[in-house]
């Protein structure tokens, strides 16, 4: 693990420094992102110097073979963890992972911010850590390559780290889809999330084309499916009683806020109650207007009759989820023409239909209450995703 008696992991450093600079340069890597790690940054220095130094002989303790790293609150980790704890484990870096047996976040977290962020740490101090966390890391690797760590992004953080190691040394670490997005961007600038992963599940052949499209040849993208369970334990019946605007920043600009305003005045007309949904990077926006506002859980959000709410939006993940849940679902469009992206997802989606502004009118949303939604098949993407990847790791110990 060395190169011309060069430290194995100075590799890593360049390559992680590169990479963060240049999403730094075409601006992937959002405020709220940055503040993240910053927030976390004291304690995860303090957590992993103790582990560095104090422990000499570091063990990975698990019974688990796949690591969910940084997902926050997400179906698939929680449908995953709740229904194979012996398969999966989440590796977090907040005050709750202090308590668990697996810490090894830290370590990761603290790499990531020694690396790019370089002046917030005196240098000697700084080298010091660095050597040190990297020795831990380097007698940890034959246990870690045991194991697969699963992550949605490859911009910051631990995520972005394990990328850059699983390019320089062997681990296995698999990119997963985060969220529905804009197909034209990823192949204009030929850069999203999961870019530099050798294996990827997408949610559709769509997307796995797309992907593939701009991925290496030696990588590979797999189909699992939506990233949630589908279908609920809710029968589909009932009339439409409230319609549900699912914002994706549609709340910080003029343009967005005129569609909520129309779409709750139909709603209103037709006698229907509207709520809103905030994006999670809306939570600052000062003017939410006079909305009701709908900020449970997701699990709190699907657990009612399918039938009795209708959720519309422009294009947006929870929209798409909200389908494969048993509602139905309203894609709204500027222009006469469907695009590409919204056709194929369309086609693909059960109980989704597009609407172009101009037959965004009184009377609309009545009609919905004339044919309940298709019930959608229970569907675990637990089982579909522990397939996939015992398909893909063959050489992880099952």
């Amino acid at each position: 693990m060395t190169l011309h008696n060069a430290p194995w992991w100075l590799v890593v450093l360049r390559d992680e420094r590169r990479w963060c600079n240049r999403l730094r340069r075409e601006g992937e890597v959002e405020a709220r992102d940055e503040k993240f790690i910053r927030q976390w940054a004291s304690l995860s220095l303090l957590v992993s110097s103790m582990m560095v130094l104090l422990v000499p002989r570091p063990a990975l303790r698990s019974v688990c073979r796949y690591f969910f790293v940084s997902f926050g609150q997400d179906e698939l980790m929680h449908s995953a963890v709740r229904s194979s704890p012996d398969l999966f484990a989440p590796l977090n870096f907040g005050p709750r992972a202090i308590f668990s047996s697996i810490r090894l976040g830290f370590v990761l977290n603290s790499i990531y911010w020694l690396i790019t962020v370089p002046g917030r740490t005196p240098a000697r101090l700084r080298k010091f850590l660095l050597v040190r966390h990297f020795a831990y890391l380097e007698k940890l690797m034959p246990q870690l390559q045991r194991y697969v760590f699963l992550v949605k992004q490859d911009y910051f953080g631990p995520s972005s780290l394990l990328v850059s190691l699983s390019r320089r040394v062997r681990l296995n670490v698999l990119g997963v889809q985060h969220g529905l997005m804009n197909t034209d961007s990823i192949l204009e600038k030929r850069i999203y999330p999961c870019i530099r992963t050798q294996v990827e599940y997408a949610y559709d052949e769509f997307y796995r084309s797309v992907f593939t499209e701009v991925k290496p040849a030696s990588t590979t993208v797999e189909v699992l499916g939506p990233p949630y369970d589908c279908g609920t334990n809710c029968p589909a019946m009932g009339s439409v009683l409230r319609v549900v605007f699912i914002s994706s920043g549609h709340l910080r600009n003029e343009a967005g806020r005129g569609w909520i305003a129309q779409v709750c005045k139909v709603a209103e007309v037709d006698g229907l109650a509207f709520a809103l949904r905030p994006h999670p990077s809306e939570e600052a926006v000062e003017d939410l207007g006079d909305y009701t506002l709908l900020q449970s859980s997701l699990a709190t959000v699907f657990d009612g009759a399918p039938g009795e709410t209708l959720f519309v939006g422009i294009f947006s993940s929870l929209l798409y989820q909200a389908a494969f849940k048993g509602f139905r679902t309203l894609w709204l469009q500027d222009g006469i023409d469907v695009s590409p992206l919204h056709a194929f997802l369309l086609r693909e989606l059960p109980n989704a239909k597009a609407l172009r502004r101009e037959q965004l009118e009184a009377g609309v949303f009545k009609s919905f209450r004339e044919h309940p939604p298709h019930p959608v098949a229970r569907d675990s993407v637990s089982a579909r995703l522990t397939m996939l990847l015992e398909a893909s790791f063959p050489r992880v110990p099952h």
